[in-house]
């Protein structure tokens, strides 16, 4: 038992599962935590909606790490089953919310409280979904395609994965925030109540705020977390199978 546990830190197989858990343990409720706002953080004058700021670097880090490490294919499937598990997680709490349940004092947990928290709109889950999806195989791919461009020249180097690490930052993340904030804002823009254009503008404006906000932010980590990025790729890739 205590040579199956060293060996999770200490071979890249073993450490391929710990990244595997790591990633599908984050996920899991990263749907859930992005509903919820990030009260005083303003950036291009607009308050971020975006709950995950606490642990969204860790799926970058790990999914930087994969592709790297094993290789973008083994990324962008570890990546996709984990959020697979995360959607089914979604998809129970919000089956529970349609079952009949009992309401408590007023001062106590109420049934309408638990739906309110765990009721997903189905334009935000099939959002996430889609921008989920498409950002993780862009990212995977632009990491693995100019790691084997570097890599046939022989001139690899701290430099070229930083650069590689961005790039697929920039293209991956701004793809998955503006799916997902298109999918899931874009039913708000049409305006049953008749009150025109102006509203819906105030929607759009709103929309590609959020993006370029949670861009800039995405990016920043990436910068911060890169030299934690290059130890541990140099570190795990030295490990003996």
């Amino acid at each position: 038992m205590g040579k199956e546990i060293k060996n999770l830190f200490t071979t890249k197989r073993g450490v391929l599962l710990l990244l595997s858990v790591t990633t599908a343990l984050v996920t899991a409720y990263l749907n859930l935590i992005t509903l919820k706002g990030t009260p005083g953080f303003w950036i291009f004058n607009t308050g971020i909606s975006y709950g995950t700021l606490l642990v969204s670097f860790i799926p970058m880090l790990v999914g930087d790490l994969l592709a790297e490490v094993y290789g973008w294919k083994k990324s962008f499937i570890i990546s996709s089953l984990s959020y697979t598990i995360a959607l089914i997680f979604v998809f129970i709490l919000w089956g529970i919310t349609g079952l009949p349940g009992l309401v408590f004092g007023q001062e106590g947990f109420t049934v309408d409280a638990y739906n309110t928290i765990f009721g997903q709109q189905w334009s935000i889950l099939i959002g996430s979904a889609v921008a989920y999806y498409v950002g993780v195989f862009v990212n995977a791919v632009i990491m693995g395609e100019m790691k084997k461009k570097v890599i046939a020249k022989g001139d690899d180097n701290g430099w070229k994965l930083m650069l590689r690490c961005i790039l697929s930052t920039v293209a991956g993340q701004f793809l998955d925030n503006a799916l997902f904030f298109l999918i899931a804002y874009s039913p708000n823009v049409i305006d049953p109540a008749g009150t025109g254009w102006g509203e819906a503008k105030k929607v759009w404006e709103y929309i590609w705020q959020q993006i370029l906000a949670a861009e800039v932010i995405e990016v920043s980590y990436e910068l911060i977390l890169f030299p934690l990025t290059k130890f541990l790729t140099k570190k795990v890739s030295s490990l003996p199978e």
